[in-house]
């Protein structure tokens, strides 16, 4: 927190924040065993996880509970 009191005098400021996403095709073959693009994941439901994948996904849900 800033505080700025003068009766005379100008104080500004400004704050510049951004993020991404993007592919990650080594990911993507590592966790469902084939390079898929991510329409094909996403949108075309080729994407069948690897059994490390599945065991992965039923621990974490475990865990959450």
């Amino acid at each position: 927190m800033l505080i700025y009191s003068d009766s005379t005098g100008l104080y500004g400021g400004a704050a510049i924040k951004g993020g991404s996403l993007a592919p990650d095709p080594d990911a993507n073959v590592a966790y469902y065993g084939q390079f898929l693009s991510t329409k094909e994941i996403l949108f075309d439901h080729k994407a069948k996880p690897s059994e490390a994948a599945v065991d992965l996904a039923r621990k974490l849900d475990d865990y959450s509970r």
